[in-house]
Protein backbone atom coordinates (compact mmCIF):
# COMPACT_ATOMS: atom_id res chain seq x y z
CA UNK A 1 0.00 0.00 0.00
CA UNK A 2 2.77 2.44 0.95
CA UNK A 3 4.65 1.57 -2.25
CA UNK A 4 1.60 2.43 -4.37
CA UNK A 5 1.20 5.78 -2.61
CA UNK A 6 4.87 6.69 -3.18
CA UNK A 7 4.56 5.78 -6.87
CA UNK A 8 1.36 7.84 -7.16
CA UNK A 9 3.07 10.79 -5.40
CA UNK A 10 5.97 10.63 -7.86
CA UNK A 11 3.59 10.63 -10.81
CA UNK A 12 1.69 13.56 -9.30
CA UNK A 13 4.97 15.47 -8.81
CA UNK A 14 5.96 14.83 -12.43
CA UNK A 15 2.55 16.01 -13.69
CA UNK A 16 2.74 19.16 -11.54
CA UNK A 17 6.32 19.83 -12.71
CA UNK A 18 5.26 19.52 -16.35
CA UNK A 19 2.33 21.86 -15.77
CA UNK A 20 4.54 24.43 -14.03
CA UNK A 21 7.14 24.18 -16.78
CA UNK A 22 4.41 24.95 -19.30
CA UNK A 23 3.44 28.06 -17.34
CA UNK A 24 7.01 29.31 -17.07
CA UNK A 25 8.75 31.14 -19.89
CA UNK A 26 11.85 33.24 -20.41
CA UNK A 27 9.66 36.34 -20.31
CA UNK A 28 8.55 35.57 -16.75
CA UNK A 29 11.87 34.49 -15.29
CA UNK A 30 14.54 36.98 -16.37
CA UNK A 31 18.17 36.17 -15.79
CA UNK A 32 18.87 39.84 -15.06
CA UNK A 33 16.23 42.45 -14.36
CA UNK A 34 18.02 45.31 -12.59
CA UNK A 35 20.51 47.70 -14.17
CA UNK A 36 24.13 46.79 -13.63
CA UNK A 37 26.74 49.27 -12.49
CA UNK A 38 29.43 49.72 -15.09
CA UNK A 39 32.95 48.40 -14.73
CA UNK A 40 36.07 49.66 -16.47
CA UNK A 41 35.90 46.56 -18.70
CA UNK A 42 32.37 47.11 -20.07
CA UNK A 43 32.16 47.85 -23.77
CA UNK A 44 29.49 49.27 -26.02
CA UNK A 45 27.34 46.64 -27.72
CA UNK A 46 27.38 48.59 -31.00
CA UNK A 47 31.01 49.60 -31.49
CA UNK A 48 33.08 47.99 -28.73
CA UNK A 49 34.17 51.30 -27.18
CA UNK A 50 35.11 51.16 -23.52
CA UNK A 51 32.20 52.87 -21.81
CA UNK A 52 34.12 54.60 -19.04
CA UNK A 53 36.51 56.27 -21.46
CA UNK A 54 33.77 58.52 -22.82
CA UNK A 55 31.66 61.11 -21.03
CA UNK A 56 27.94 61.41 -21.48
CA UNK A 57 24.82 59.41 -20.73
CA UNK A 58 24.95 55.65 -21.02
CA UNK A 59 22.13 53.17 -21.54
CA UNK A 60 21.63 49.46 -21.08
CA UNK A 61 19.13 46.99 -22.40
CA UNK A 62 18.32 43.62 -20.95
CA UNK A 63 17.01 41.43 -23.75
CA UNK A 64 14.22 38.90 -23.50
CA UNK A 65 16.95 36.25 -23.33
CA UNK A 66 18.57 37.99 -20.35
CA UNK A 67 21.55 39.40 -22.25
CA UNK A 68 22.81 42.77 -20.96
CA UNK A 69 23.74 45.22 -23.71
CA UNK A 70 25.54 48.44 -22.80
CA UNK A 71 25.55 51.55 -24.96
CA UNK A 72 28.20 54.27 -24.73
CA UNK A 73 25.68 56.87 -25.81
CA UNK A 74 21.89 57.16 -25.62
CA UNK A 75 21.85 57.86 -29.38
CA UNK A 76 22.84 54.24 -29.95
CA UNK A 77 20.16 53.06 -27.53
CA UNK A 78 17.49 54.98 -29.44
CA UNK A 79 18.79 53.71 -32.78
CA UNK A 80 17.81 50.22 -31.56
CA UNK A 81 14.23 51.44 -31.25
CA UNK A 82 14.23 52.34 -34.96
CA UNK A 83 15.11 48.79 -35.98
CA UNK A 84 12.10 46.69 -37.07
CA UNK A 85 12.63 44.15 -34.30
CA UNK A 86 14.27 46.63 -31.90
CA UNK A 87 11.57 46.95 -29.26
CA UNK A 88 10.56 43.29 -29.43
CA UNK A 89 13.96 42.18 -28.15
CA UNK A 90 13.89 44.53 -25.12
CA UNK A 91 12.70 43.26 -21.76
CA UNK A 92 14.11 46.09 -19.62
CA UNK A 93 15.83 49.32 -20.60
CA UNK A 94 17.68 51.78 -18.41
CA UNK A 95 19.34 55.15 -18.86
CA UNK A 96 21.36 57.35 -16.53
CA UNK A 97 19.38 60.05 -14.79
CA UNK A 98 21.35 63.27 -15.22
CA UNK A 99 19.22 65.10 -12.64
CA UNK A 100 22.09 66.34 -10.46
CA UNK A 101 24.59 63.90 -11.99
CA UNK A 102 27.99 65.34 -12.88
CA UNK A 103 28.95 65.02 -16.54
CA UNK A 104 31.47 62.20 -16.77
CA UNK A 105 29.86 60.10 -14.01
CA UNK A 106 29.30 56.53 -15.02
CA UNK A 107 27.58 54.54 -12.31
CA UNK A 108 24.34 54.57 -10.43
CA UNK A 109 21.50 56.93 -11.17
CA UNK A 110 19.96 54.28 -13.47
CA UNK A 111 16.27 54.76 -14.20
CA UNK A 112 13.71 53.02 -16.36
CA UNK A 113 14.09 54.48 -19.85
CA UNK A 114 10.33 54.71 -20.34
CA UNK A 115 9.92 56.99 -17.31
CA UNK A 116 12.64 59.47 -18.29
CA UNK A 117 12.48 62.90 -19.89
CA UNK A 118 14.99 63.47 -22.70
CA UNK A 119 16.79 66.58 -23.92
CA UNK A 120 17.50 66.58 -27.64
CA UNK A 121 19.78 69.11 -29.33
CA UNK A 122 21.67 70.63 -26.40
CA UNK A 123 25.19 72.03 -26.63
CA UNK A 124 26.45 69.21 -24.40
CA UNK A 125 28.19 66.41 -26.30
CA UNK A 126 28.38 62.74 -25.37
CA UNK A 127 30.57 59.87 -26.53
CA UNK A 128 29.25 60.07 -30.08
CA UNK A 129 28.91 63.85 -30.43
CA UNK A 130 25.49 65.47 -30.03
CA UNK A 131 23.56 63.30 -27.60
CA UNK A 132 20.17 62.69 -26.02
CA UNK A 133 20.31 63.41 -22.29
CA UNK A 134 17.92 61.60 -19.93
CA UNK A 135 16.45 63.07 -16.74
CA UNK A 136 14.22 61.45 -14.14
CA UNK A 137 12.50 64.76 -13.49
CA UNK A 138 10.99 67.07 -16.11
CA UNK A 139 11.91 70.18 -14.10
CA UNK A 140 15.57 69.12 -14.08
CA UNK A 141 15.42 68.60 -17.84
CA UNK A 142 13.91 72.07 -18.31
CA UNK A 143 16.58 73.65 -16.07
CA UNK A 144 19.27 71.92 -18.14
CA UNK A 145 17.71 73.29 -21.36
CA UNK A 146 17.87 76.82 -19.96
CA UNK A 147 21.66 76.45 -19.57
CA UNK A 148 22.58 74.17 -22.49
CA UNK A 149 19.74 74.56 -25.00
CA UNK A 150 17.67 71.81 -26.57
CA UNK A 151 14.14 70.48 -26.45
CA UNK A 152 12.54 68.20 -23.84
CA UNK A 153 10.57 65.11 -24.84
CA UNK A 154 8.84 62.50 -22.73
CA UNK A 155 9.63 58.90 -23.72
CA UNK A 156 6.20 58.45 -25.33
CA UNK A 157 6.70 61.62 -27.40
CA UNK A 158 9.83 60.23 -29.05
CA UNK A 159 8.55 58.97 -32.37
CA UNK A 160 10.56 57.53 -35.27
CA UNK A 161 10.14 60.91 -36.97
CA UNK A 162 11.65 62.77 -33.96
CA UNK A 163 14.58 60.34 -33.89
CA UNK A 164 15.16 60.48 -37.64
CA UNK A 165 15.18 64.30 -37.58
CA UNK A 166 17.65 64.29 -34.66
CA UNK A 167 19.92 61.73 -36.34
CA UNK A 168 19.86 63.70 -39.61
CA UNK A 169 20.67 66.95 -37.81
CA UNK A 170 23.46 65.16 -35.90
CA UNK A 171 24.97 63.70 -39.10
CA UNK A 172 24.85 67.12 -40.76
CA UNK A 173 26.44 68.80 -37.74
CA UNK A 174 29.21 66.19 -37.50
CA UNK A 175 29.85 66.43 -41.26
CA UNK A 176 30.13 70.24 -41.02
CA UNK A 177 32.53 69.96 -38.08
CA UNK A 178 34.64 67.43 -39.96
CA UNK A 179 34.78 69.62 -43.09
CA UNK A 180 35.67 72.66 -41.00
CA UNK A 181 38.51 70.79 -39.27
CA UNK A 182 39.96 69.55 -42.59
CA UNK A 183 39.87 72.79 -44.56
CA UNK A 184 43.17 74.59 -45.08
CA UNK A 185 43.53 77.69 -42.93
CA UNK A 186 44.93 80.95 -44.23
CA UNK A 187 47.68 81.94 -41.81
CA UNK A 188 48.80 85.00 -43.77
CA UNK A 189 48.84 88.24 -41.84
Amino acid sequence: MKLQRTHRDKILLIVISIMLAGCSSDDQDPIVSNPLDLTRHDVCFVDGMLLMEHAGPKAQIITRKGEVRHYCDTREFFSVLLEPEGTTQIRFSYVQDFSGLVWGSYNSHWINAASAWYVFGSRQYGAMGPTIIPFGDRRAAMAFVKKQGGTVFGYNEITPSVLEQFFKKTRDEMRNMEQHNHQPHDHAM
